[in-house]
């Protein structure tokens, strides 16, 4: 509150609000402000740390052992789009019914997130973290797009814009590095050059520090969110671009409106990639895979509902042996298949056309984890 005046600075962080990035940080403000939120990102770390919510054969096979579930119901339960469903609809909790004021303290609240599930158990699922990475892309998108419409019904007849432009594009470095001073160079305003320091990779552009060290995927959601740390680190600290601070009341809307864009992805998901079966599996091929897999396997039936006649060899997936149930269903679909030991795949390649495997996960570089 300013001397002599009764109005108030509504960009001064006021006790309740959140204003790093630390996990604890975090889960004390949630705990303070929002005790539902915060019981539900327990018991979702709680199922982490237990390893209820592994796709891995190791963890499968373990509740295989101390569960009364049927087969059936386990191998559902593991689904890895049913666990990434379930970070979906957390996230959604959270950030809907959370009382978060800007971009910069939401992008706070994510990267806390994303540190927290990772260090829960999150590190055995990539497809826990890529979700948290894809909301905070979307949280840059909106304000970037919200930014640039500013900018761009502003001062719409000087004249003077595309040289503007033109000295924006010259302010922003080449290669990694050099944020800070682009956001200096425009003047502490919002800008072209402020719009592309809130993208990581414009302020990173080379594989290694200048110490040598590679960048590894993990630290990811710790560098992410386009900002730096002041001098002392520690997690705290972070500064964004001046948007980000900016009270958008349509932003909420439209990142809720994006996490239901990846609900609806996940719904679709197998549907879109059976379509593709008939334009990858021919008749008469050999197809080799290994274990079992959800994914592949309704690709391969519904190849087979293309009335393509394809034989199917499937590794048996030791020591926990998925492959003898994956072919026995795809069997039951009138597909001829093949169970043969692992060691027996070296001696089989020679008849195979095609190998396909389910991915664990896929890396922003386009590589997968099998």
């Amino acid at each position: 509150m300013t001397a002599g005046t009764n109005t108030m600075n509504t960009n001064e962080p006021s006790n309740n609000d959140l204003t790093t990035s630390s996990p604890s940080d975090v889960r004390a403000w949630l705990s303070k402000n929002h005790p539902k939120q915060f019981a539900l990102l327990d018991s979702f770390e709680m199922e982490l740390r237990l390893g209820r919510l592994s796709t891995s054969s190791t963890a499968v096979a373990r509740d295989s052992s101390s569960s009364s579930l049927s087969h059936s119901a386990q191998y559902h339960a593991k689904d890895r789009r049913l666990v990434t469903g379930r970070t979906v609809e957390l996230l959604r909790s959270l950030i809907g019914s959370t009382r978060w004021k800007n971009a910069a303290q939401l992008m706070m609240l994510l990267k806390g997130l994303g540190r927290e599930l990772h260090s829960a158990g999150g590190f055995r699922e990539p497809a826990i973290g890529n979700v948290v990475r894809r909301i905070m892309c979307a949280v840059r998108d909106e304000v970037n797009t919200a930014a640039a419409d500013v900018v761009g019904g502003s001062d719409s007849g000087s004249g003077d814009d595309m040289e503007q432009i033109d000295e924006l594009q010259e302010s922003v470095p080449k290669r990694g590095g050099g944020g800070a001073a682009a956001a200096a160079a425009a003047g502490g305003r919002f800008s072209l050059a402020s719009m592309l320091w809130a993208h990581p990779q414009h302020v990173n552009s080379s594989s290694t520090t200048s110490t040598g060290r590679r960048t590894i995927r993990s630290d990811s959601i710790s560098s992410e969110g386009g900002g730096v740390t002041t001098a002392g680190g520690g997690g705290g600290g972070e500064q964004f671009p001046p948007a980000f601070y900016s009270h958008k009341p349509e932003l909420r809307q439209g990142i809720m409106e994006a996490i239901q864009e990846i609900m609806s992805d996940l719904e679709d998901l197998h549907k879109n990639i059976n379509e593709q079966a008939a334009n990858h599996i021919h008749a008469g091929e050999v197809i080799l895979t290994y274990a079992r897999s959800k994914t592949v396997e309704l690709f391969l039936k519904a190849a087979a509902a293309k009335k393509r006649k394809f034989q199917v060899v499937v590794c048996e997936g030791a020591p926990h042996f998925g492959g003898h149930s994956m072919a026995k269903s795809l069997a039951e679909a009138g597909i001829e298949t093949t169970v043969i030991h692992d060691s027996a795949t070296f001696a089989i390649m020679a008849r195979v056309n095609k190998v396909i495997l389910p991915a664990h996960a896929v890396l922003a570089n386009g590589g997968l984890i099998a």
